[in-house]
């Protein structure tokens, strides 16, 4: 369903609610029907901007995953990025930290090094890594990330774009101004040659390249 105002999300929160009750009453113990549904509905809630909503709903699922799977499971994994991402939202940064890193530790596990998931975990933690003001941390599993990136896909593409993004900000915030303008010269030029010109994402790169240049007195 497409959340395009203020109605249909409503609706969909509605319809997410009453998904989740519904499957609560077939399956009165854990199951995994009643874990996607609880994830369902963090993701309307977090996706509303209600992260304190959607966090007890991403906690609950996990919970349910560890109950109902013994050790590694991907459905598991899944749900401890998807917790760490709502209490990274709220500023809880050292709780993100600590899931992050147990979410790759486990996609590690499951499905080796050389993983996309990998990528992805590792970019999530070196975020909550730079909300710590965990600076070296973070910049090395950036520069990790964007090694994977480029290694999987040579020519470029829109999750490099953003990961780079990522990166210029943390340089920004770390008064790195030319490590910063190489990421988000980058960023825009990715931007622009993966992703649809109007996506958001395009205009925020876009932005930062023009803050960056700005503090650069260019």
């Amino acid at each position: 369903m497409a959340l395009d105002n203020l109605g249909e999300r409503e609706e969909a929160t509605r319809i997410g609610a009453e998904a989740l009750a519904m499957r609560q009453r077939l399956y009165p113990s854990d199951h995994p029907d009643v874990s996607e549904s609880l994830n369902n509905l963090a993701v309307i809630y977090n996706g509303r901007g209600m992260p304190a909503e959607a966090e007890p709903l991403y906690r609950q699922a996990l919970e349910m995953s560890q109950r109902l799977y013994t050790g590694d499971h991907p459905g598991t994994a899944m749900s401890l990025s998807n917790l760490a991402t709502v209490r990274l939202n709220l500023g809880r940064a050292s709780d993100a930290a600590s899931l992050y890193a147990e979410s790759l530790d486990m996609y590690r596990r499951l499905y080796g090094d050389d993983n996309p998931r990998v990528t992805n975990a590792i970019t999530n933690l070196a975020r909550a890594q730079q909300a710590q003001g965990m600076t070296e941390a973070a910049r090395a599993n950036f520069d990790d990330a964007i090694r994977r990136l480029r290694a999987a896909n040579p020519e470029g593409s829109g999750s490099l774009a953003r990961v780079l993004w990522r990166s210029g900000v943390a340089r920004m915030e770390n008064n790195d101004l030319d490590g910063a303008m190489r990421d988000f010269e980058e960023s825009v030029a990715l931007s622009e040659k993966f992703i649809p010109a109007d996506h958001p994402h395009v205009a925020e790169h876009r932005k930062a390249l023009e803050d960056c240049r700005a503090a650069m007195g260019k």
